[in-house]
């Protein structure tokens, strides 16, 4: 198979439409391998951007006193940058 793409360069930058095409054929080549699973359910993303968004975007944790509730913290802030 061969696929050529155009698409407007302005607006779209190499990389999105290089992964874009990465997701096409990871999907395209799990369907063919497992023509009886559902669409919705093939994976389609690289391990690193399944990685990124269920570990690296999930990372939430953070450091702040305990003993200081949100008003407190609020309050801090706000004497700290008082023009933001």
């Amino acid at each position: 198979l061969s696929l050529i793409v155009s698409y407007n360069t302005d607006i779209y930058e190499e990389y999105l439409i290089e992964r874009m095409f990465t997701h096409f054929e990871n999907l395209l080549r799990e369907s063919l391998e497992q023509p009886e699973r559902l669409i919705q359910e093939i994976g389609y993303l690289t391990f690193e951007e399944q990685n990124q968004l269920l570990t690296a975007f999930n990372d939430t944790n953070a450091a702040y006193p305990k003993d200081k509730t949100i008003i407190d913290l609020f309050e801090e802030q706000v004497r700290k940058t008082p023009n933001n």
